[in-house]
């Protein structure tokens, strides 16, 4: 069975907590899920990674900018309603980053013109080597679940400003995983066209369509991961995201 969920949230600690709940919740032996999502303004650090060398603290209180460690490893990354990201849940057997990479660089070259292609650390760049999407993933026993990130229109000055730590902390040893700098590019910067709702249809169109679903029978269910009547426990995972209010 295949399906795509597009959140109707924009709280980064809800979507997060939306995918644990999947992961935890839902048997995926014969499910392939795509979920949608995007969040306002903050800061996503991976599992193992000490957000006082990963963005300035500071500055993100004085914004209002909200900060979440996933569950997920890889490197810190900035949110903004112009930075789309995916999530695809199989089970741990089925588990493939390559294929969904290059399943969502076909979409989108497909359906704008773009030279979009897949490097030897699971990002998409375009053919400048700009660097478009970051990739992370969660593996349990018998389920898993790869999300990636896409730059559409993010707020890049915002981005580079808040992905700085400050000065000092920057110097600091550490044994946590430390986050590898790129250059980044809009996608709407090579076309108008693409937007939040044109990026969902092309992708989710892809994603059906890989798995011989036919356009009549494509659906995206707009879902609001917060509600705990349909989510029973997601309130209290969202809780458990929480680093700054």
């Amino acid at each position: 069975m295949i399906f795509v969920y597009k959140s109707t949230s924009h709280n980064v600690w809800v979507n997060l907590s939306f995918e644990d709940w999947i992961l935890s919740k839902v048997d995926l032996t014969c499910r392939r899920i795509l979920f949608l999502w995007r969040n306002s303004p903050c800061v996503v650090i991976g599992r193992h990674q000490n957000p006082w060398l990963e963005t300035n603290i500071a500055v993100l209180r004085d914004k209002g900018v909200l900060l979440a460690r996933r569950r997920s490893g890889g490197g810190a990354v900035y949110h903004d309603l112009g930075n789309m990201n995916c999530t695809v849940f199989t089970h741990r057997q089925d588990y493939d980053r390559e294929r969904n990479l290059h399943l969502v660089c076909e979409a989108l070259n497909r359906g704008w013109g773009l030279d979009l292609s897949v490097n030897k650390h699971h990002d998409i760049i375009s053919g400048n080597q700009l660097k478009v999407s970051g990739s992370s993933s969660k593996l349990a026993k018998d389920s898993a679940f790869h999300h990636f990130t896409l730059l559409l229109c993010a707020d890049t000055a915002n981005m580079t400003t808040l992905l700085r730590p400050a000065p000092l902390l920057s110097l600091t040893n550490t044994s946590a995983t430390l986050s590898r700098r790129s250059s980044t590019l809009n996608l709407s910067s090579r076309s108008h066209d693409i937007t939040w709702d044109a990026a969902c249809s092309h992708i989710a169109s892809a994603f059906y369509s890989a798995h011989d679903i036919t356009l009549t029978n494509q659906r995206v269910v707009e879902v609001e991961p917060g509600e705990e009547g349909g989510f029973p426990g997601i309130t209290k995972m969202a809780d458990k995201l929480q680093f700054i209010s």
